[in-house]
């Protein structure tokens, strides 16, 4: 049940930027899921890199949306 309040939260987040403008079409919990499930990766791999620096720019992740 826990697993799954981070993809509500985000959903939610999605619909009202969808409301406003600020966040493109779609259904929002679709969304939801692939963005969380993107920031999982994204945070796993820098984990996993330590050694390496690793930049990620919010623009090019939010142009998926």
């Amino acid at each position: 049940k826990y697993r799954y309040i981070p993809y509500e939260i985000f959903s939610n987040i999605i619909e009202e930027g969808q409301k406003d403008g600020t966040i493109g079409d779609g259904n929002p919990e679709e969304l939801s899921f692939v963005f969380w499930t993107l920031m999982k990766g994204l945070a796993m791999q820098y984990a996993a890199q330590k050694d390496k620096k690793i930049s990620i720019n919010k623009n090019i992740i939010m142009k998926l949306f």
